[in-house]
């Protein structure tokens, strides 16, 4: 990923320029900071990094309006181009793993079959490829966990499950709430009508409810590396600075752990043997940890 250093705002920018950086965009990114008047930094996403261009040729979208300075505005137009706001899915490899970035807003409708082909596409470039041994898929709001009336489950992005299950992805990192949760290993099944929404955010309606049977692995807990899990592990990893998020509602059965009260990071150690997860707390407290060293469960079709 690309850091335009030349226009960035010296806060943070020394991390900027040391280590990589591949960020997802969330709701905030997009619809608060689309207003350049009370954001002149808004959509910096956009202006200040330039992720791999590799994801779906998607057609370009006025949904989300760009107001404020108009000199700001048409700069910012130029620059990006159609990748604004559609241009945020893409996928990089680093060593043995394959990191897949999936932009969870609404303007991206996961039946379209530009993204689902796109995805398909990526996944089976690296099917049976020893030398990535790890499959990785980041988003900003989670299809599995625990939330608040603000911060529910969103069950479009379920619409790819059965994909990414099929092709061995491993772990499924997510945000949105401010806390940090992990699933036990969960394998979805689509099953009925799909309930579908008037779009914000687009033209077309989008998954609002996408119905299925949900099943949960709970003899794995990742203590033993030998042991392997039956399902994709999903992680919410909002803990990282904004105000923390209590939950204050029953926990989902699909969650194993939650922690909301305290300020945390997520560490991924990885090697060609294994994947070992950490979650840290401020004082360097591991909060949680698990390791994955045998493949996850792959359906069978993919191995035609």
């Amino acid at each position: 990923m690309r850091l335009r250093t030349e226009i960035c705002d010296p806060t943070g920018l020394s991390l900027l320029g040391r280590v990589p950086m591949y960020m997802s965009p969330g709701n905030h990114d997009v619809k608060r900071c689309s207003d350049l008047c009370f954001y002149p930094q808004g959509l910096g996403l956009w202006q200040l990094l330039f992720p791999p261009l590799n994801g779906p040729i998607l057609p370009p979208i006025d949904c989300v309006p760009v107001r404020g300075d108009e000199s700001a505005r048409k700069q910012l137009i130029s620059e990006v181009g159609d990748r604004f706001p559609q241009g945020m899915n893409y996928w990089f490899r680093d060593a043995s793993a394959l990191f897949i970035c999936l932009d969870s807003n609404s303007y991206v409708n996961p039946e379209d079959s530009r993204f689902y082909d796109w995805l398909e596409d990526v996944l089976r470039m690296f099917h049976g490829d020893d030398a990535v041994r790890w499959r990785i898929v980041f988003t900003h709001k989670y299809s599995f966990g625990t939330g608040d009336k603000a911060h529910v489950t969103q069950e479009r992005m379920r619409y790819v499950m059965p994909l990414l299950q099929d092709y061995g992805v491993h772990l499924i990192l997510a945000a949105h709430t401010h806390n940090y949760q992990r699933s036990y290993p969960v394998i979805f099944k689509p099953d009925g009508e799909i309930i579908r929404e008037p779009n914000k955010m687009g033209t077309k309606p989008v998954i609002k409810r996408m119905p299925g049977s949900i099943e949960l692995d709970k003899k794995w807990n990742g203590d033993d590396p030998a042991s392997s899990p039956r399902g994709i592990v999903h992680l919410v990893t909002g803990a990282g600075g904004d105000r923390l998020y209590s939950t204050k509602q029953e926990v989902k059965p699909e969650t194993f752990k939650i922690v909301e009260d305290v300020h945390s990071f997520t560490m991924l150690d990885i090697t060609p043997s294994q994947l070992r997860v950490q979650q840290i707390d401020l004082n360097g407290h591991a909060l949680d940890h698990f390791v994955l060293s045998a493949p996850v469960v792959i359906d069978t079709a993919c191995e035609e």
